[in-house]
């Protein structure tokens, strides 16, 4: 899982730190060679090809304007789009139930 540096870094400052090794898996288009990056073994719902390019997020943002508008004063979590691949960290989860218990029973 992890592994050292060779002898040629000897001399930059992590090279004795232990790296993660990833896998990572070249994705290509269907009927195109062209490659696009890396992905996980995880297949893409098909379903998200029918969105359209930028659909979710503007619309979350048209909500979040309207919300505003309506209550001026109002505190927003703005979580942003962030890294979709992994969870929301420990810290964030842990104060959002905090928040959620507290408002639900005043």
């Amino acid at each position: 899982m992890y592994k050292t540096s060779n002898l040629s870094s000897m001399f930059s400052p992590n090279s004795l730190q232990p790296r993660m090794l990833v896998n990572r898996f070249s994705c290509t288009l269907k009927n195109q060679s062209v490659r696009i990056g890396h992905c996980t073994k995880v297949p893409r719902n098909v379903n998200m090809e029918k969105l359209q390019h930028g659909y979710l997020f503007p619309e979350i943002e048209r909500h979040e304007l309207l919300h505003l508008k309506k209550y001026p004063n109002a505190n927003l979590i703005d979580l942003g789009i962030g890294d979709t691949t992994e969870p929301l960290p420990t810290l964030v989860t842990s104060s959002m139930v905090d928040v959620s218990y507290e408002d639900s029973f005043c």
